[in-house]
């Protein structure tokens, strides 16, 4: 299902990083929300972010702020849920997911 072992797949990936001899740690130029910005200027480009209304590591007004500007970025709220709402209700989430794949700029 979704999520499941997700958490041995970063420890994995955070301890090959941590153990390199060079310094490189991917990044993209301007961090991420640079990345978002740029992602949503390209042409016929949707995106949709699922945010847990409990979430403490990301603020929702975080990803709100981008609404305003991009007609093309949805921002959808699972009410009680925290940073990883793909993990604490895998059905809830896949019926989010399944909604957004009805809608036709996702199509």
């Amino acid at each position: 299902s979704i999520g499941k072992g997700w958490e041995k797949g970063i420890l994995s990936y955070v301890k090959s990083v941590a153990t390199m001899k060079s310094s490189y740690m991917p990044t993209y130029p301007g961090g991420e929300e640079q990345l978002l910005q740029d992602v949503l200027k390209l042409p016929n480009t949707y995106v949709a972010i699922v945010h847990g209304t409990k979430d403490r590591v990301v603020p929702s007004s975080y990803n709100e702020k981008y609404t305003a500007f991009y007609p093309n970025l949805r921002f959808v709220k699972m009410d009680g849920f925290g940073h990883d709402p793909f993990e604490e209700d895998v059905d809830m989430f896949v019926d989010v997911v399944k909604d957004l794949m009805k809608d036709a700029k996702f199509q």
